[in-house]
């Protein structure tokens, strides 16, 4: 069973409980006034996602707070992966408001300690590649809507990505050679000197 990112690991953030908006069954559609303020064509696809994002939760994890459904139109209509990343899993949203993550900066380092811990629970090359794109998703979800909606800085945006980045290839790296190390031994050079694996290119 692949761990959920949104398990107690993840859910540290000491502002979750600040967090005033919540998430609950909500059967009306989207407020009419937010969607008519975009093109036609936004219009449609936000309307799509919504109902497809309702149809996939059963209800249970749509947003009922006027300014984050103000929010999710913004970012749905400017981003199609948010919108489908949403749809394929439900939950994510939720979790990313009720833990407060959605609302707060990353700390320096938190990417590289959270992502290390959840790999250590891998059991195999195909459950670290699991857990690795529910990681990397859940975080791309979050930076893009921080984006999008302004409340992150570019400068907080540009960093998050590379921290991510660095710390999804140092992990997966690292548990993938003490697998080998433990299968193969260490490898070393012609004097004996152990020598690690790297990254060449992506």
């Amino acid at each position: 069973m692949v761990p959920w990112p949104g398990d107690p690991l993840l859910q540290s953030n000491p502002l979750a409980k600040k967090v005033k908006c919540k998430v609950s069954i909500h059967q009306a559609g989207l407020d009419t006034r937010i969607i008519s303020e975009l093109p036609e064509l936004l219009q449609e696809r936000v309307e799509r996602h919504w109902h497809d994002y309702r149809k996939a939760s059963d209800g249970a994890s749509v947003i009922d707070d006027a300014q984050l459904t103000g929010e999710a139109v913004r970012v749905w209509a400017a981003s199609d992966f948010v919108a489908q990343s949403c749809v394929r899993a439900p939950g994510m949203l939720a979790d990313l408001i009720s833990s407060g993550e959605l609302f707060s900066s990353r700390p320096e380092g938190w990417y590289r300690e959270h992502i290390t811990r959840l790999l250590e629970s891998a059991s195999g090359e195909q459950e670290l590649g699991e857990i690795l794109r529910r990681f990397r998703r859940r975080e791309m979800v979050r930076i893009a809507w921080r984006d999008l909606s302004r409340r992150a800085d570019l400068n907080e945006i540009t960093g998050d990505l590379s921290s991510l980045a660095d710390a999804c290839i140092d992990a997966a790296l690292g548990q993938l050679y003490r697998w080998h190390r433990e299968q193969w031994g260490t490898p070393a050079d012609r004097s004996g000197q152990a020598q690690s694996m790297v990254v060449l290119g992506m």
